[in-house]
């Protein structure tokens, strides 16, 4: 591990927070330096094209995940 990446790590979890923030920021302020890949425009297109999707409640999705689980084991 670089001798930096060890000394990033030994700060206090606030401070380390705080570097992470600024280095999503900059990130932020150069974004279009970064391509987007061609499935992931055409998925946004999609999910744009559709303004107001079926949202399901965390506890459905939970429930539903949990029949499809017993109905799936041996």
């Amino acid at each position: 591990m670089p001798t930096a990446l060890l000394e990033l790590k030994a700060l206090p979890i606030a401070e380390r927070a705080d570097l992470a923030q600024a280095l999503w920021d900059s990130i932020l302020q150069e974004e279009n330096a970064l391509p987007l890949p061609e499935s992931h425009r055409l998925e946004l297109e999609r999910r744009l094209s559709n303004p107001s999707p079926k949202l399901i409640a965390w506890e459905d999705v939970a429930a539903i995940a949990a029949t499809k689980q017993q109905h799936t084991l041996p």
